[in-house]
């Protein structure tokens, strides 16, 4: 219930503008994925060299609007990542 009129502003600038602003002090972010889409989005800033190997992806089930808890979706989630970024260049959390 408390996250049904709960708005969470994540844009890409704001997204862009942390990684940027954080990437001289050598901040290393763990990045939660909600769902597969968050996934992509990750591939995204790697892609523009925004974020560098090794990272950590933290998988959020079960959240209202996000990916359900179940062993299909956990190994969705997986492979997709693996495809995305190789096994090597990850953790998970």
């Amino acid at each position: 219930e408390g996250m049904e009129d709960m708005i969470f502003r994540n844009t890409f600038r704001d997204i862009k503008n942390i990684l940027t602003e954080f990437e001289d002090y050598g901040t290393r972010f763990e990045f939660e994925c909600y769902d597969v889409g968050h996934l992509y989005n990750l591939a995204y800033f790697v892609d523009i060299g925004l974020i560098k190997p090794p990272f950590f992806i933290q998988s959020v089930f079960g959240i209202l609007g996000g990916i359900g808890a179940d062993p299909e979706n956990l190994s969705l989630m997986r492979s997709t990542a693996d495809r995305l970024f190789g096994r090597e260049n990850y953790q998970l959390s």
